[in-house]
C-alpha cells in the first residue's frame, strides 16, 4: 500500500468516525430534549395535581374536551369534503345511529326506573325485550349492512 493510497485510507476512516460521532451527539441531544420535554410537563402536572386538585381536574377535562373538539372538528372538515350524495348519506347513517342511540338510552332508563319502582312484572319481561332488540340491531343489521344485503 503506497503512502498515499495509506493517508486516503485513514482520512476515510476519521470521517466515518466522526459520521459516527455526530449521529451519537445528535442521538443524545434528542434525548436530552426528551428528557427537558418530559420534565417541563410532568412536573407541572404533579405539582398542580398534589396542590390545586380542582383546577388539575378543570384542566384536565378542559384538555379533554379540547382534543375531542379537534377530532370532531377534523372528521368535519374532512367528511365536508366528499360530494353532495356522499355527505347525504353519510348524514343519514348518522342521524339512524344518533336516534338509535337516544332511544336504546331512554328505554335503558325506563326499564330502570320500573325496577327502582318495583314493578318487576312489567320490568322483567321488558329487559329480555331489551336485551334481544338491542342484540338484533347491533349484531344483525349491522352483519346485514356489511355484507351487503340490507
Amino acid at each position: 500500500m503506497s503512502g498515499r493510497k495509506a493517508g486516503e485510507s485513514l482520512r476515510e476512516i476519521g470521517r466515518g468516525y466522526l459520521r459516527s460521532l455526530r449521529g451519537l451527539l445528535w442521538a443524545l441531544a434528542l434525548a436530552a430534549l426528551a428528557l427537558a420535554a418530559g420534565v417541563a410537563i410532568v412536573l407541572p402536572l404533579w405539582y398542580l395535581s398534589t396542590h390545586f386538585r380542582g383546577a388539575y381536574t378543570w384542566c384536565a377535562l378542559g384538555l379533554v374536551a379540547g382534543g375531542l373538539a379537534y377530532l370532531a372538528v377534523r372528521r368535519i372538515v374532512e367528511r365536508s369534503r366528499r360530494p353532495r350524495e356522499i355527505r347525504r348519506a353519510a348524514a343519514r347513517r348518522a342521524a339512524g345511529r344518533a336516534l338509535t342511540l337516544v332511544v336504546a338510552i331512554v328505554a335503558l332508563y325506563l326499564i330502570l326506573v320500573l325496577y327502582f319502582i318495583g314493578f318487576l312484572g312489567a320490568a322483567v319481561p321488558l329487559s329480555v325485550l331489551y336485551v334481544v332488540a338491542l342484540g338484533y340491531r347491533l349484531y344483525v343489521t349491522r352483519r346485514s349492512s356489511t355484507n351487503g344485503s340490507a
